[in-house]
């Protein structure tokens, strides 16, 4: 996501995290914070990350690329089947 300053990026980004709020609580929903910005975005939510990284660009490119490669065996995982929600 792209835009200057005071545009309202992040309203969007607090809009879905606010919908998805019960969710988190619930634990049906992890989600995986990377705040390139040093915390000034996204430390206020801290609690809502399952993963969080915000000092070192390493770490970030770390969880960033550990998050790309679930999202690859989830993916091979659901090639060519009926796509359900299994509540786990």
């Amino acid at each position: 996501m792209a835009g200057r300053s005071r545009s309202g990026k992040g309203s969007l980004i607090w809009s879905v995290l606010r919908y998805l709020a019960p969710a988190i609580r619930a634990g049906l929903v992890k989600v995986t914070g990377i705040d390139p910005k040093g915390g000034m975005e996204l430390s206020i939510g801290r609690p809502l990350f399952t993963r969080y990284e915000a000092d070192r660009a390493e770490a970030m490119v770390a969880l960033l690329e550990a998050e790309a490669d679930h999202m690859d065996c989830v993916a091979l995982e659901l090639a060519g089947n009926v796509r359900k929600f299994t509540r786990r």
